[in-house]
């Protein structure tokens, strides 16, 4: 008999065992590979649900470390000042090659605009004046700087409420003059590449006298807007036409090129009472003299150089300016000069 023909019929499978055997079961005897068993929907949600949630939570990681990164970059530009340990301290300018020296006739027009625009805030020798402008000389901001960027910075200026204006004192645009052409904007930026660098200043001789920059000569509209303002008086809108010329070119920085005043610098001078009541040679006196800060009648505690921070500026130059305040004022005042 064979084995087959001797198992018994009659005797029934195990319980603890299938009846016929599985397909995994089927394919490891044949010598096959056991098939994936069948997914099971229930199982997979909270696996793609944790996938989920980790990939948001690393895009939210990378987001805030990008945005920790450039909130520290721009913390650290605002505190560029302050970070450094001495803000006075001479630029690195001995580790560099020495650049080209600088154009003398350029150098010499720029430094006479400077000190007819730009000292009243900077001081004459770019060195700064406490409360007003920074220390050209020292300034990484210039040293940094293209010369192409400095001259549109100068062009448009900087309002105090710029986050990057440490001083919160406005830089007007174009320093307050709006008669300085963009050959003149060069010419001051060359001045002040030589203040920051001497080995680039050409071989000039030093100032001694006040330097005297030439203002242009009133248009036609100008002196007529002067002839009326003098109510006809010839001589009177000669005075009025050269005096406006010379309030833009060295007070317009602080008290804006009509008079009207600077947020933070100086007074609207059309409606000043103080320019009101005092007479044209008590107002030529008080203008030579300038006002100190800690002055207790100088109420914007803004210092007012003398000669409004230019030298050059001659008495008759002076005179001429009380005479275009004079045609602008709200109020009448003494239009006279005074009697030699």
């Amino acid at each position: 008999m064979s084995p087959i023909d001797a198992r018994s019929p009659t005797v029934a499978p195990s319980p603890a065992y299938p009846a016929s055997p599985s397909a995994s079961a089927v394919a490891t005897l044949s010598g096959g590979v056991p098939p994936e068993p069948a997914p099971t929907v229930g199982a997979s949600r909270p696996a793609r649900r944790y996938e989920g949630r980790a990939v948001a939570i690393a895009i939210g990681a990378c987001v805030a470390a990008l945005g920790l990164a450039l909130g520290a970059a721009h913390l650290m530009r605002l505190a560029q000042v302050r970070l450094t340990p001495n803000p006075r301290a001479p630029l690195p300018l001995a580790a560099l090659a020495p650049l080209p020296q600088l154009d003398m006739p350029t150098y010499v027009r720029g430094r006479a605009l400077f000190v007819a625009t730009c000292a009243t805030c900077h001081g004459p020798a770019g060195t700064g004046v406490p409360g007003l402008g920074k220390d050209l000389t020292h300034s990484l901001f210039v040293f940094e700087r293209r010369d192409s960027v400095l001259v549109d910075f100068i062009r448009k200026g900087r309002d105090a409420a710029d986050p990057l204006n440490t001083t919160k004192v406005a830089m007007p645009p174009l320093g307050g003059n709006p008669d300085l052409t963009a050959a003149d904007l060069g010419a001051l930026v060359v001045f002040m590449r030589g203040l920051q660098d001497p080995r680039r200043v050409p071989d000039v001789p030093e100032v001694s006298a006040p330097v005297v920059v030439a203002v242009k000569e009133p248009t036609d509209k100008e002196k007529a807007e002067a002839l009326e303002a003098a109510g006809g008086d010839a001589e009177r809108a000669e005075w009025i036409a050269s005096g406006r010329k010379l309030f833009v070119a060295s007070c317009a920085s602080c008290h804006g090129k009509d008079g009207l005043g600077m947020p933070g610098l100086g007074k609207d001078l059309t409606t000043s009472e103080f320019v009101h009541r005092l007479s044209d040679d008590d107002l030529l006196a008080f203008l030579l003299k300038g006002r100190d800060p800690s002055d207790p009648a100088n109420t914007s505690k803004i210092a007012m150089p003398p000669k409004g921070g230019n030298p050059a500026l001659s008495e008759d130059d002076l005179l001429d300016i009380i005479a275009f305040l004079r045609s602008v004022a709200k109020t009448p005042g003494d239009s006279r000069k005074p009697q030699p």
